[in-house]
């Protein structure tokens, strides 16, 4: 039973080995997959259940196969991620851009007509600024009346 562990975990040392290969080598990264699908498919197979010891070493290497098993997964989906990104620039640098000119136009009249209406209200504020001032200045006086006042205001009050 122990040469069986011992040949388990020598599996489990040669996967990991594997692995550092794959991480190195971006090339033949189908074929190195295989070979470490293969090799945690070979761990899966052994059953190790006697005592104790043994069952406590046989879930160990379990526990390590399924680690090996996720580390290979996570290195498929870098792969295909590498994959993704290396077509998705090929396509944007074979593409050929055009111009859009009913996309693009900006809507100059919008602003034309906010500032012009900014303008507007801006004048209004100081004809009324004016003419308040102006009736403030009569009440300073006492001896002359609002007449002035209520004749020059066009409908501000």
């Amino acid at each position: 039973m122990d040469t069986l562990y011992n040949q388990t975990n020598k599996l489990i040392q040669q996967t990991q080995q594997v692995f550092q290969t794959l991480e190195g080598n971006a090339k033949d990264t189908l074929e190195i997959e295989t070979e470490i699908q293969e090799k945690i498919n070979l761990i899966y197979s052994y059953h190790l259940i006697s005592d104790k010891m043994q069952k406590m070493r046989c879930h160990q290497l379990k526990y390590d196969c399924r680690h090996l098993q996720a580390a290979l997964e996570v290195s498929r989906q870098k792969r295909a991620r590498r994959e993704a990104a290396a077509n998705e620039r090929e396509q944007l640098l074979n593409r050929r851009f055009t111009p859009n000119p009913d996309v693009t136009a900006i809507n100059i009249d919008y602003a034309i007509q906010q500032q012009n209406s900014l303008q507007n209200a801006n004048k209004g504020v100081d004809e009324n600024v004016r003419y308040w001032s102006k009736c403030f200045g009569i009440i300073t006086f006492p001896k002359i009346n609002f007449k002035g006042c209520s004749s020059e205001n066009n409908g501000y009050g």
